[in-house]
């Protein structure tokens, strides 16, 4: 075996196979913390990602809570609003159901009141009635000569008159009910009763005020030569001055009205009536020319009556 200062015991293992290796070590090592670096680096990328992924997720559940939280405060305001609508209209028609009844029960009254009339009328059939009660009801069945029907005034007259009684020379209940007839022809009738006195015991005598408003209409139908018709005597200028200070006129009539009744019959014998008519004219027109021109072909009489024929 040489033994030599430069040639250690261990030569035979230091040949070059083992001393090449050594770098390739150095290399496996670098190469493995290289791959140590990058997979410290792709960790810390992914962690990276996961945090921001985190904070997304966590921003988009506020979100979706407030989109959440606002959705179901639009349902209960449109709830809300429907509830609303639904009691206002729930108001209204109660109130509509309230206003019916309240016009169904002013309607009922009226026709009780009618029925009460209409009986009160019929009273006058009963054993009871007298010369003062029939010219209580004869005196408000004429106020409402306007607005009463023919038919009823007919009827009326009928039940509590005699078949033959007497009115103005005339004789029965219809001659008497067209005698009504004249106020028909006015405007705004309204006859105010100012006394009803009892005169002896089978007699009542009643006393009136009329107011009444004469129209085109009122002077056709009782006057009708002033507007033209059957006048054929060359005076129309005369006839229209008088129409000019007649027509929406109102005028104050005096009445007095005597009621004779029948014991033996137990009903009315007689009416007697009068209204003046001449003074109020007289005042519109001025002077007794015109009036009497007025009524030299009327249909009614300076007293106020009935006159068909002329």
């Amino acid at each position: 075996m040489n033994r030599s200062a430069f040639c250690p015991p261990n030569t035979h293992h230091l040949s070059y196979d083992v001393i090449g290796s050594l770098p390739l070590r150095s290399a496996l090592a670098q190469e493995d913390h290289e791959k140590s670096h990058e997979r410290l680096g792709t960790t810390s990328c992914e962690d990276d990602v996961g945090i921001q992924t985190h904070a997304v997720s966590t921003i988009d559940s506020a979100l979706l809570a407030e989109l959440e939280s606002w959705q179901r405060k639009s349902i209960q305001l449109r709830r809300k609003s429907r509830r609303e609508t639904q009691r206002r209209y729930r108001k209204k028609q109660a109130d509509y159901t309230t206003k019916l009844a309240d016009d169904v029960k002013q309607l009922q009254g009226g026709i009780k009141k009618l029925q009460q009339q209409r009986a009160s009328v019929g009273s006058v059939d009963t054993a009871k009635r007298n010369v003062w009660n029939v010219a209580l009801a004869y005196s408000s069945s004429f106020r409402r000569v306007n607005t009463q029907g023919i038919r009823s005034q007919l009827e009326f007259l009928r039940a509590a008159m005699a078949p033959d009684v007497a009115f103005n020379g005339g004789f029965g209940p219809v001659e008497l009910a067209e005698s009504w007839c004249v106020l028909r022809w006015f405007d705004n009738v309204d006859v105010d009763i100012q006394s009803l006195v009892k005169s002896g015991e089978d007699s009542v005598v009643q006393t009136t005020k009329t107011s009444v408003t004469i129209t085109e209409r009122t002077l056709q139908n009782l006057f009708p030569h002033v507007c033209g018709h059957g006048s054929g005597d060359g005076r129309s200028a005369e006839m229209a001055r008088l129409m000019a200070r007649l027509v929406d006129q109102r005028i104050i009539m005096d009445g007095r009205t005597v009621f004779q009744w029948d014991s033996a019959s137990n009903s009315m014998a007689s009416v007697t009536t009068k209204c003046d008519l001449l003074s109020p004219i007289l005042m519109l027109l001025g002077s007794l020319e015109d009036v009497s021109l007025l009524f030299d072909r009327a249909l009614v009489s300076p007293d106020f009556q009935w006159r068909p024929t002329i």
